[in-house]
């Protein structure tokens, strides 16, 4: 999976956010088709910026198929609605 966030996915993806320092979170799973998927969401430029830690729930009722490689992006506007935990802000950027 890896492999498919690198450069050719990577690049188009930070050119579309405007930016992207920091490396693409991401997650791996091998499940049966329709399995929910939580794809894990962080600041684009700096990934230990907690405000924006979430992640949106995801799944495809009819698939991946067999033959098939299921890749998903979720991106955020902002941060986190009433982020509650602490450390390094946007501001410190």
């Amino acid at each position: 999976v890896v492999a498919c966030i690198t450069t050719v996915f990577g690049d188009p993806l930070r050119q579309q956010v405007g930016g992207g320092k920091a490396w693409i979170s991401s997650v791996s799973k091998v499940a049966a088709a329709g399995t929910s998927i939580d794809i894990p969401l962080a600041h684009k430029d700096e990934l230990y910026i907690r405000s924006h830690y979430d992640a949106v729930t995801f799944s495809v009722p009819d698939g991946p198929r067999p033959d098939e490689l299921l890749i998903c992006v979720a991106v955020a506007s902002g941060p986190r609605v009433h982020q509650r935990v602490g450390g390094k802000t946007v501001a410190d950027l």
